[in-house]
């Protein structure tokens, strides 16, 4: 039986050999690569009577009660909106299966970055042409008061998740499509002994991930 379940740049489950007793250093640094996920939230639509039709837009009128009603109703992710990460745009279709459209990091605190200006216009693109409801997923550090992780870090796993929704949708907004790619863990991804949780069965749907057992 293996130790436990990490992911590598690819999110393919890999077994990692029992980890002997180390130092502390050693083992805070192990910690640092083990993230938790939280979602899918529905994101609040609006109308923009502007246009020449008819068009679906996030409601930025309705954000506060997204980050306080949607959001912060859910136990696991009550302050996920204070802390650093990375966010998923995903589309959900009437069969209800999701599909990423966009994959982003903030580095100051998702309530801060997620819908600003330059990601609203592309929510928004993207409301325009697709069916379909919109969800996003995050993915935060799994110490809840853990703030302002290295950028590098964020920055490679965000690279790591734009890479693996490329896989899933060709028509990802995202500008890069990076190739580097890095080791890390989403704590619950294995089904292990037990029922995976909501957020990790959607998670799966989302990215396309199987259902693995040991």
């Amino acid at each position: 039986m293996p130790d436990e379940v990490t992911i590598d740049g690819n999110l393919r489950l890999m077994t990692r050999a029992p980890m002997a007793s180390s130092s502390n250093a050693s083992k805070v640094k192990h910690d640092d690569k083990i993230f938790r996920l939280h979602g899918p939230f529905e994101v609040p639509l609006g109308v923009d009577t502007n246009a020449q039709r008819p068009l679906r837009t996030v409601d930025t009128k309705s954000l506060r009660d997204f980050w306080d009603k949607v959001v912060g109703k859910r136990v696991s992710a009550s302050n996920v909106y204070e802390q650093d990460g990375i966010y998923i745009f995903a589309m959900r279709g009437s069969h209800g299966s999701f599909t990423p459209w966009y994959v982003g990091k903030a580095g100051r605190s998702l309530k801060t970055e997620v819908f600003a200006v330059h990601k609203l216009r592309i929510f928004d693109r993207v409301l325009g042409q697709e069916r379909g409801t919109p969800f996003l997923f995050f993915i935060t550090h799994k110490k809840p008061s853990r703030m302002n992780l290295p950028k590098a870090q964020l920055s490679r796993i965000e690279n790591d998740l734009i890479d693996r929704a490329y896989e899933k949708n060709p028509r990802l907004k995202n500008k890069n499509n990076p190739q580097r790619r890095t080791a890390w863990r989403l704590l619950g991804l294995s089904t292990g002994a037990g029922k995976p949780s909501r957020e990790i069965t959607e998670y799966k749907r989302l990215m396309d991930e199987p259902v693995f057992k040991f």
